[in-house]
């Protein structure tokens, strides 16, 4: 306050006053509307928990600070209480997002019969349109879905993530460039979301070591098939043998 105070010593004229004085008033204002709009958010959160027995939900450090604009009450606990599931276990998932996620999503998901069509509703899945049998477009569907949205936000934020997501966002940057990048693994954090929510299926993390060495093994596959199509076989060496023979 002090150093509020001292910013503020000069010659002001009385509009100057006014238009300061008016500002403060509004922005008291704003922050009585918003501390209204949290109440309301978390009484509604409270409606939708569910009535069967859930275990505590274990404690999570925060990751970032707390922001003027976050609500006022425990969101991931109301969340955990109102859909069964946290959300917020999931890599590059945040508070904020998951209760955007929640707002424009629900908790029931039987409304989408199988992950294919949530992720079509998502807009996050091509978009194939054929002609003649010949694709000639695969962009995904233009749209202003705040859910899908969301899920681009949290897959961006999982560029320095040392996790299995932030690994197969990197590669597919690398492979596809960013915005393809971004979708595609917005793609894979709606199946994970719908398998949790629809089925109840924990979400289990994986390193980044556990995403290269699916990597390798495909690629070894990949190898194995067009050795035995062009007729050669091939054969697992010893990483000793490999540098006495370099040598």
């Amino acid at each position: 306050m002090e150093e509020i105070a001292t910013a503020l010593d000069g010659r002001d004229c009385p509009e100057h006053v006014l238009e300061l004085r008016s500002c403060f008033k509004m922005w008291e204002e704003y922050q009585w509307v918003i501390a209204k709009v949290d109440d309301a958010i978390a009484g509604h959160l409270r409606t939708m928990a569910r009535q069967t027995e859930l275990p505590p939900l274990p404690p999570k450090p925060r990751v970032r600070g707390r922001k003027p604009h976050d609500p006022r009450f425990d969101v991931r606990t109301a969340l955990y209480y109102a859909t069964g599931i946290d959300l917020t276990a999931i890599e590059g998932i945040d508070e904020i997002i998951a209760l955007t996620l929640v707002s424009e999503l629900g908790s029931d998901f039987t409304k989408w019969p199988t992950v294919k069509h949530f992720a079509s509703w998502l807009g996050l899945c091509p978009n194939w349109k054929k002609t003649g049998g010949v694709v000639q477009s695969s962009r995904t569907r233009r749209g202003k879905n705040r859910a899908a949205h969301a899920l681009r936000l949290a897959a961006w934020s999982l560029i320095r993530s040392k996790s299995y997501l932030g690994a197969y966002l990197r590669r597919q940057r690398a492979r596809l460039g960013a915005p393809k990048a971004i979708t595609a693994t917005a793609h894979k954090l709606a199946r994970i979301i719908y398998n949790m929510v629809r089925y109840g299926v924990a979400y289990m993390k994986k390193e980044e070591a556990a995403y290269a060495e699916q990597v390798r093994e495909r690629l070894e596959k990949q190898l194995q098939r067009r050795a035995k199509e062009l007729g050669y076989e091939l054969k697992k060496i010893d990483p000793a043998e490999a540098s006495a023979a370099a040598e």
